[in-house]
């Protein structure tokens, strides 16, 4: 299954002009840098493994060669999908500033603790979590 920044459960809850709205937001650039920096870590991850693992430059044998070739290749693909999630936390952390921009002064359309639709709440505390709910002000880095 290929993954896009328009799959966040956070983007679920905002209509379609919301959404293409704080998607604009976010430069289109962004995503391919996320796929550049994971498979970049992963290729790191190889090359240093299969130099230190002696696979590539001082094969000691032809066993130790290719398991030092497959355990560098099994140890870049762990790193490579690490990376990557990593990288969509990051990119979740810029749409959830950009839904707080988006929604400043306004109450948010879901609870940002849980991602309880509350669109709909009559009250301020959400009936998910509990956490009380207040309207968007300026994302601060520690907010979000």
């Amino acid at each position: 299954m290929f993954w896009s920044i328009g799959q966040f459960p956070e983007l679920d809850h905002l209509d379609a002009v919301e959404r293409t709205a704080v998607l604009n937001r976010i430069p289109w650039s962004y995503y391919p840098r996320v796929i550049f920096q994971s498979i970049r870590w992963g290729l790191l991850c190889l090359v240093l493994g299969s130099f230190f693992s002696g696979a590539v430059i001082f094969p000691i044998s032809s066993w130790l060669g290719e398991a030092g070739f497959f355990a560098s290749s099994a140890l870049a693909i762990f790193v490579t999908v690490n990376s990557y999630l990593q990288e969509l936390k990051n990119v979740r952390r810029v749409i959830r500033t950009e839904v707080l921009k988006a929604f400043e002064g306004q109450r948010p359309p879901f609870c940002f603790s849980c991602g309880y639709d509350i669109r709909a709440l009559p009250g301020d505390i959400c009936p998910e979590c509990g956490q009380h709910i207040v309207p968007c002000e300026s994302p601060t880095p520690s907010s979000v």
